[in-house]
């Protein structure tokens, strides 16, 4: 296992600043005098910039309230009480139209993390606002969303919410006028997209309040696995965040049934990075409750799918770049679909690269697939030898 590639694993100066935001006071100062001596603060990476208003309200009592340091980390903390409200305020508008238009949206993620997890609305940054959807429900979110002036960010050159997109997206980004962002589920696991791939997770979903309204969030056992695979995956920022969202879980709830969060990594192959990440919090933070999962997921022998779930998560350094992997990982998605969904036999070597492309490109009937194979490679050619 190459940890080196892990996109979940913070840097010495991350590791400093998450000792900053989570410590007791003593050894929170002292490593955030060591960070403040080796970074510039306003030259941050986005994943180490986000923890910065939980830094400030660890340490506000700590720091010379004149200094100008305290100033720019009171500019965070405030900047981000701000956003959270607007994000919040716009996402419990929206979700209150899909909950009387018949469509009760599951809340993932941030916005779940600040109104049951979090002390302090201003610590846990928020860029846009999650949801889940069934799959019988997601065009028709799609469609109120449109029509409540949300539009999708990145323009789909196929249909939108047919099996095959479905299947190899999992999701759907979404902006409105006023530059806020809302991200349309439809599964909660990356490598597991199909239909009622998430029956376990919803039946035991919990419910939360957010500015006075209702809503339900995933409980405390399977938010952390949903923490912890988000995190796992290669991302364009640190995606260190997970630490401080696992340990303010840990923190609020006494008690977690571990057995059952167990059973649903195994479900889910997700062994290898929860495993992994674990071990993180337990050797660097040297939480205790997390000795017992640990344990158990030690004695797991690894399957062959947990093996390429992870794989697929990890950042790409193949000579053919970032659209490669990106390939791996949807042609992953689809035999576990065919498997776990269809229950198919596993399509492998050169027949099952066929049909994984068959069903990308949606092709109604197999001798149509070498003429649109061969179009969007001339397609792809003609980008690479034309490219400005």
């Amino acid at each position: 296992m190459k940890r080196k590639m892990a996109n979940w694993l913070p840097s010495p100066d991350q590791k400093l600043l998450l000792k900053s935001a989570l410590s007791d006071p003593g050894q929170a100062l002292s490593s955030w005098d060591k960070w403040k001596n080796s970074n510039d603060i306003n030259n941050l990476d986005r994943g180490s910039y986000r923890l910065l208003p939980m830094v400030f309200h660890n340490l506000k009592d700590h720091i010379p309230p004149g200094s100008e340091l305290y100033g720019k980390l009171k500019g965070t903390y405030r900047k981000s009480w701000f956003s959270n409200n607007m994000i919040m305020e716009t996402a419990a508008s929206l979700f209150s139209d899909l909950k009387v238009a018949g469509i009760d949206p599951l809340l993932l993620k941030g916005i779940h993390l600040i109104n049951s997890y979090y002390d302090e609305i201003a610590c846990r940054p928020i860029g846009d606002a999650d949801f889940l959807v069934s799959w019988d429900e997601a065009e028709r979110a799609g469609e109120l969303m449109r029509m409540r002036g949300w539009r999708m960010k990145m323009k789909m050159r196929y249909p939108v919410f047919n099996t095959n997109s479905m299947v190899l997206f999992r999701s759907l980004d979404y902006i409105n006028e006023n530059g806020y962002s809302c991200d349309l589920h439809w599964n909660i696991i990356r490598h597991r997209c199909y239909p009622d791939a998430d029956r376990e997770f919803l039946k035991r979903a919990s419910e939360f309040r957010m500015k006075g309204v209702d809503f339900r969030g995933l409980c405390a056992e399977d938010l952390i696995i949903h923490i912890l695979e988000h995190g796992a995956y290669e991302n364009s920022e640190p995606i260190i965040r997970w630490i401080p969202d696992v340990l303010m879980i840990l923190r609020k709830r006494e008690k977690i049934d571990w057995d059952l969060f167990l059973e649903n990594v195994i479900r889910t192959d997700l062994v290898i990075p929860v495993r992994s990440m674990l071990e993180y919090i337990n050797d660097v933070l040297r939480i205790k409750k997390v000795e017992y999962p640990l344990r158990k997921l030690r004695l797991i022998p690894l399957s062959g799918e947990s093996r390429i779930v992870y794989k697929n998560m990890l950042r790409s350094r193949t000579i053919f770049g970032r659209q490669y992997k990106e390939y791996l990982r949807r042609y992953s998605r689809y035999r576990i679909y065919i498997k776990e969904y269809k229950k198919g036999p596993v399509p492998a070597g050169i027949s099952g690269l066929i049909r994984f492309l068959i069903f990308r490109w949606d092709v109604k009937y197999f001798i149509y697939f070498p003429f649109v194979f061969l179009k969007k490679f001339l397609y792809k050619l003609g980008r690479y030898l034309f490219r400005s």
